[in-house]
């Protein structure tokens, strides 16, 4: 899901946000620090060069890699 939610941010698609949904209930917020309403806030003012960035942080604290096609 990271890597799809980075490749909809980089091309500026609103599906991004239906993404970071996901992602939100895959991850336990309960175990982490993320700030996912930051994110979800960059998405809905179209600000998905910020969200991109957040996504990258938090895939990479995560051990997961952002592969760009």
């Amino acid at each position: 899901l990271f890597n799809k939610i980075a490749k909809q941010l980089t091309e500026g698609s609103p599906e991004a946000e239906s993404t970071m949904k996901k992602i939100r209930q895959q991850v336990d917020e309960t175990k982490n620090t993320f700030d996912f309403e930051s994110i979800e806030t960059s998405i809905n003012q179209y600000d998905f060069e910020s969200a991109l960035e957040c996504i990258i942080e938090i895939a990479s604290s995560l051990d997961i890699t952002i592969v760009s096609d």
